[in-house]
């Protein structure tokens, strides 16, 4: 039976894939040019809206390790009313295997084998996740040289500080313009460009 109905059009659950993969790639061509030039990376939001993209970059990395940050970023979603975003964190982690004990430790900073990573936490409305842990390469005087292969990281949720980068659903008027006067009153600034390539 011929559907005319049926057309190739995909699903939005399917276009939200689409660009949240997208942004992704970008998000990561861009961190590798910064870390290349600056040798750091300072936490990035990158939030797609109806009229383009909005780009959010913590001043340092203490602003980013304050309890506000993950906050500011939440707020500034919900502000532009994003159906579409990533937060790209420089991190240094310990990846456990499967079946390996996972020796918890009061801090992170106590492990020895801890590895510095870049992190890609992606998410878009409709409950789609993605997330990417990226090894920074470095040389052997410390100088960056390039992104290693992503581990594999299930396309769920993030738990944690950084969990709900988006509100469930798209926020009203009146929400968006609360969380733009929050912003205001925190004194943080979104500038908003076109879409990437």
């Amino acid at each position: 039976m011929n559907n005319e109905n049926s057309t190739q059009k995909p699903s939005a659950a399917a276009q939200r894939r689409a660009q949240l993969d997208a942004l992704l790639s970008h998000v990561q061509d861009r961190a590798q040019a910064l870390l290349r030039e600056h040798g750091q990376l300072f936490p990035t939001l990158c939030a797609l809206h109806d009229e383009g993209i909005g780009v959010y970059t913590a001043n340092s990395m203490e602003e980013a390790e304050s309890d506000t940050h993950a906050e500011d970023v939440r707020l500034i979603c919900a502000a532009l009313g994003a159906s579409v975003a990533v937060l790209a964190l420089q991190v240094w982690a310990r990846v456990v295997k499967r079946g390996e004990p996972l020796g918890l430790q009061p801090y992170s900073s106590l492990f020895s084998d801890r590895k510095e990573y870049i992190s890609l936490i992606g998410a878009a409305l409709g409950g789609i996740h993605a997330h990417s842990l990226l090894p920074v390469l470095r040389d052997r005087d410390g100088r960056f040289s390039g992104l290693g292969t992503s581990a594999l990281m299930a396309a769920k949720p993030v738990v944690g500080r950084y969990a709900n980068l988006l509100p469930q659903s798209p926020p009203s008027a009146e929400d968006r313009e609360l969380a733009r006067r929050l912003l205001e009153c925190r004194g943080l600034v979104i500038h908003a460009g076109p879409l990437p390539e």
